[in-house]
Formats: C-alpha cells, structure tokens, sequence
C-alpha cells in the first residue's frame, strides 16, 4: 500500500507527526496548552518517564478538584475510549442511539456482543427528543447515549432539551451524555448537564480531554456519575497504571492555567466560526452549523467525500476526515477539524481550488 495514500494514512489513526502534512483530520484544541505548561512538563520529564504514576482513585482525585467535582464521583481513563469500553462492558446490554455520532459507540459496542438500536438523524440532524424516546422505548435498550454537541454533525441540544431527555429516560440503566466538545458551544446557558449528576442516579457524563485540552498525545478521559456502583464498575473496568506519569503531572498542574485555558476555546470558537464562513463561500459546499470545533460539509453530486479528501492529502498536503458513506451519511459529506485561522485558510484556499476544478473532476471519473 502506498504510505501516502488516504487510505493508508487513515489506517493509522495518528502517529502523524511521521507525515508531512497539515492534520485537519483530528479536532482539537490548537490554543492549548500554552507554552510555559509545556515547558514545565518538559522540564520534569526526566523525572517523570523514571518514575510510577499514581493510583486511579488519586489521579481521579487530582482532577476533580480541577473541575469541582468529588474525587469520589470521578474516574480518569487513558482517553475517552478506555472509559468507552469499560461502559459497554460492565453496563450496556442494549443501547440507544442517535446516528450519525462518533463510531466508537456503536462499533465497541458490537465488538462486545452488545445490541445497538440506532436511531437515524436526517435533514439538518437535530435530534428530536420525544421521537428519540419513542425510539428508546420501541428498541427494549437498557441504556442510551447522546453525544453533545454531536460528532460529526456539530449539533447541539440545549439545556432544556437534554434535561428533558434524561429526565423522561430515568427508568433506564444508563443514559451516558458525552460533552467531549461542549467548551466550545456558543449555546446560552451552556447546555452541560454535569450538575444533574446528584439527582439522576443513572445520569453519567464523559469527555475527552484530548478534544478541549488539545493533548491527545496524553490519552486522557474521564467520567462523571454520583452513582456508586457505576463508579465502582468502571474504575474496576480500567488498569491501575492506566494514566502515564506525564499525564498525571499534567493534571496535576491543569488549574493554574484555567484562565488560559477559558481563553484559548474563545479562540476556537472565534476560528471556527470564520472557517465555517469561509466554506459558505465556496461553491459546491455545504458547511452545517456547528457547535464544535469542526464542521461537516456536504458536497454537490459532482464529486464525493473520497475524491475531494484524496485531493487535499495528495496535492495540498491537507488531511481531512472522509465521511464517505459513514454513519448513515452518503458518498459525498466530508468533515473538517478546525485548527488556527492560518490553518484554516489554508484549507479553505485548497478546497476553492479544488471545487473549481470540480468539471474536470467529473469528466475524468467518467472517463
């Protein structure tokens, strides 16, 4: 296989600091952290890569301080995934869920031996919450998951909305809400649910701290719930040593820079919104609002989501991520992780010349 191609490049699923490429791919958060925290973990990095981190239950403790959460209602994974797959594993029998959202869910969940009853998004891919329900109640799942804002869609549901949701679906065992991206919502009041935790006994909340904290290096996740045995199940779910020495020193430095970090998703949001501007510009696509720090665009039927990714990577030097029949979505939908603005500009000068070219595109597949 060609160790430029797309399909190669994909298979990979990081390690991309091998390449010679522009990551529009993988959403993160390119203003953070800022450079005097990453000089303070280097500066300790001799000390760190001889020595053992610390247990779960500490490095969980650690981090809820951070967030202002009981150590006790916490458990840090080595990223979300961890956590995802201990969910499954230990409280998932039959799960709910709208699609498309991140693959992870849905795929882990077959792996496992788990039943997924997937409720289809369409048209702008808000989710109705009273058909959702109807769908949750028809399917006999056990639990269900909502990822908000949505990936890859960028929707978002409100406040409102997803208290309704958790509200109506307290008789089952798990209603998992995944607020890896909800930083960078505009939405008012921010629709994060993490303080109905108390209240809602099968109410868990999960994020990625890759996504907001921009250190997907790292491997960092964690889940919320004020349910102990939840709890219990999952932190017995993950390993001892799960969380790197690095990660632990980084969590353990994390609140000093709380105002850096409320600055740096400002910045996100400020960048994303003008990429999403830009790419209304083009001809040819279709950006969907979104609440995120990425976009899904949907493509005219002059080219599809393969074809344009293949061309971004091959002449630009650009990796974006190919939606091509994915997640209920068809041949011609492409999404696009916001990075900074000369980043972002970069990209959508690309895909303006890419677009443009579209005629000659057609003319040679059907050729």
């Amino acid at each position: 296989m060609n160790q430029r191609s797309l399909e190669y490049v994909t298979s990979l699923y990081g390690g991309y600091w091998n390449f010679d490429f522009q990551d529009s791919c993988y959403m993160t958060n390119s203003y953070f952290p800022p450079d005097d925290f990453i000089e303070l973990l280097s500066s300790q990095l001799k000390t760190l890569i001889h020595a053992y981190p610390s247990t779960n239950r500490q490095i969980s403790s650690v981090l809820g301080e951070v967030i202002g959460v009981d150590g006790q209602k916490v458990v840090v994974g080595n990223g979300a995934s961890e956590l995802i797959a201990a969910i499954t594993d230990s409280l998932i029998t039959n799960v709910a869920i709208p699609i498309p959202a991140f693959e992870e869910y849905p795929n882990r969940a077959r792996l496992l031996g788990k039943t997924v009853s997937p409720y289809m998004l369409s048209g702008d891919f808000h989710l109705d919450v009273s058909d959702f329900i109807a769908h949750v109640q028809t399917s006999g799942a056990n639990s269900a998951i909502i990822v908000n804002p949505n990936n890859p869609t960028g929707t978002i549901l409100t406040r409102s909305e997803i208290t309704e949701l958790v509200d109506r679906l307290s008789h089952l065992d798990l209603v998992l809400i995944d607020e890896s991206f909800i930083e960078f919502s505009r939405v008012s009041p921010n629709p994060s649910i993490s303080d109905l935790v108390d209240t809602h006994p099968n109410l868990m909340i999960i994020k990625s701290i890759s996504k907001n904290y921009g250190v997907p290096g790292l491997r960092l996740g964690y889940i919320i719930s004020a349910n102990a045995d939840h709890v219990s199940r999952i932190r017995q779910g993950v390993t001892i040593w799960s969380i790197n020495s690095i990660a632990q020193c980084f969590l353990e430095n994390l609140g000093r820079y709380q105002a850096q970090f409320q600055e740096a998703c400002a910045h996100v949001v400020a960048s994303t919104q003008k990429l999403f501007s830009n790419l209304e510009a083009i001809e040819g696509v279709k950006p969907y609002p979104t609440e995120g720090n990425f976009i899904l665009c949907e493509l005219d039927g002059s080219m599809t989501g393969t074809e344009v990714s293949t061309m971004l990577l091959d002449q630009f030097g650009i990796l974006i991520s190919d939606r091509t029949n994915k997640g209920g979505l068809g041949p011609h939908f492409i999404r696009i992780a916001s990075r900074t603005e000369e980043e972002n500009e970069k990209l959508t000068s690309a895909l303006d010349t890419i677009c443009s070219s579209r005629g000659t595109v057609s003319a040679a597949r059907a050729e």
